[in-house]
């Protein structure tokens, strides 16, 4: 198992933001969950995370200006960003760190975060 994180899960969704919370508190990371971005940006602030899982799901979602925040962060958690298709269309979006379509195995997720400790040696 690599190093524990604390991670931010946002997801407007509550049940993929459950489910995702649960499969990163089974491979040993502390998970908080937001399911708005005022919530997140509360939660930022009470204690900033390692890393932040932030979804993408509907057109004009405001999980772009989120993430726009959360780059502008310092210091800055590792920002995943979660959506069903590339981000990189949308102009002028300022992404995260590393990207995972929701299609993809939630293994990768948890690969991307284990990786991210093991280089970070948070």
């Amino acid at each position: 198992m690599s190093t524990p994180l604390s991670v931010l899960v946002v997801d407007a969704h509550r049940d993929g933001a459950d489910a995702l919370a649960e499969l990163l508190t089974a491979h040993g990371h502390r998970v908080r969950v937001a399911y708005t971005a005022a919530d997140a940006e509360t939660e930022m602030r009470a204690d900033l995370p390692d890393a932040v899982v932030v979804a993408f799901g509907r057109p004009g979602d405001e999980g772009f200006d989120l993430v726009g925040a959360f780059v502008r962060l310092r210091p800055r958690p590792f920002i995943v960003t979660l959506a069903t298709s590339r981000l990189s269309r949308r102009p002028g979006f300022v992404g995260g760190d590393y990207h995972v379509l929701k299609t993809d195995d939630p293994d990768w997720l948890v690969a991307v975060l284990a990786n991210y400790a093991a280089a970070a040696l948070v």
